[in-house]
């Protein structure tokens, strides 16, 4: 029972490692200018890191905006896009604090979110294990205020 556990961990560490160097190259793409407020970049779709359909990843973010209007918490919806578009997720940047957030992601069974502090400045944070933290930078190395990109994602994602 033990080493199936253990092997079972390893498979997910080895998965998990994979997702966090793809996390790291983000793009955030939204239709207004970076929100000059610190917060948390979180969504709903695809938890566990299994990919899910167009439909189920909208009824997963439908939760996760319903939970944040129950919490009357200030959001704007952005995507989490990789930088040759091949994967994108709709996302929240909401004005929450990091422990609020990871525990917001975690109800949604979601490993990482991004987090801004009043510097403007990203990291990313895991959900399932905290040694994986990684500062990344200024948001506006990473966020496109871009209608046209915006409207390509929604429509493929």
């Amino acid at each position: 029972m033990k080493e199936s556990y253990t092997k079972g961990r390893y498979v997910f560490n080895r998965q998990f490692s994979a997702l966090w160097a793809s996390y790291q190259q983000v793009d955030f793409v939204s239709l207004s200018l970076v929100p000059r407020f610190s917060g948390c970049i979180i969504t709903g779709a695809n938890p566990m890191g299994k990919i899910y359909s167009k439909n189920e990843n909208r009824r997963f973010n439908l939760s996760l905006s319903s939970a944040l209007f129950r919490q009357h918490c200030h959001f704007i919806t952005l995507w989490g896009a990789a930088k040759d578009n091949r994967h994108a997720e709709l996302s929240f940047y909401c004005q929450l604090s990091p422990h609020q957030g990871i525990s917001l992601a975690r109800r949604f069974k979601q490993l990482a979110i991004y987090t801004v502090n009043d510097r403007a400045r990203v990291e990313l944070l895991s959900c399932v294990d905290s040694a994986f933290v990684s500062d990344l930078g200024s948001i506006d190395s990473y966020w496109q205020c871009s209608a046209r990109r915006y409207l390509k994602l929604r429509q493929q994602f």
